[in-house]
């Protein structure tokens, strides 16, 4: 029975080593995490009228890879601006590196609370949102 335990061991130790040599190269790929977009913005609040920098950042892509590259960038500042536009990109070569860092600023006049979004080739990305609070700038002796 001694001997037994001893060859089961031996095949367990063996698959262990060799587990992930039949995995196809999508099933090695499925361990990535998935790509996002994270935005962040500062400062959160202030007076009107408020100046906000963006800034947004695209993880878990590579620098090299064309699916992410030359794509559509369209910001939602949350008071009825959008800025979207398309990209004069150069063509893509192994090469080129991808954009991952996105920058706007804006300025919020009027007071209020606002929600700021950001995504990447039509809808393919969207980030998370951000609130930008503003109050109102005028606080002359009348206002207290």
């Amino acid at each position: 029975m001694n001997k037994c335990l001893g060859i089961l061991a031996v095949l367990v130790i063996v698959l262990a080593v060799s587990s992930d040599q039949g995995l196809t190269e999508s099933t090695k790929n499925s361990k990535k995490q998935n790509p996002r977009l994270v935005l962040s913005a500062t400062p959160r609040q202030g007076l009107s009228p408020h100046h906000v920098a963006i800034n947004v950042k695209l993880e878990n892509v590579g620098d090299h890879d064309e699916e992410w590259y030359c794509l559509k960038e369209e910001w939602d500042f949350g008071d009825g601006t959008v800025s979207a536009e398309e990209p004069q990109c150069d063509p893509y070569t192994p090469d080129t590196k991808i954009n991952k860092e996105f920058y706007a600023d804006h300025t919020y006049e009027d007071e209020g609370h606002y929600i700021i979004r950001f995504k990447i080739g039509n809808d393919k990305l969207k980030s998370n949102q951000v609130t930008v609070v503003v109050l109102e700038g005028n606080m002359g002796p009348g206002s207290i």
